[in-house]
C-alpha cells in the first residue's frame, strides 16, 4: 500500500465507503420488505383466528 500514489489510495477509500453505503441501503430495503411480509402474515393469521372463533 505504501507504493501506491495518494490518488489511488483515496480512490480505494472512496470506493470502500461507497460499497458500505450501498450495502447499508440494500440491507435497509430488505429489512423493510421483511417487516411488511411479517405484518401481513400476522394480520392475516389474526383475522383468520378471529373469524374461526366466531
Amino acid at each position: 500500500m505504501k507504493n501506491l500514489k495518494v490518488g489511488v489510495r483515496l480512490g480505494f477509500g472512496f470506493g470502500a465507503v461507497l460499497l458500505l453505503i450501498a450495502m447499508t441501503v440494500l440491507r435497509l430495503i430488505r429489512l423493510q420488505e421483511g417487516a411488511v411480509v411479517t405484518d401481513r402474515k400476522i394480520n392475516i393469521n389474526y383475522k383468520n383466528q378471529h373469524l374461526a372463533a366466531k
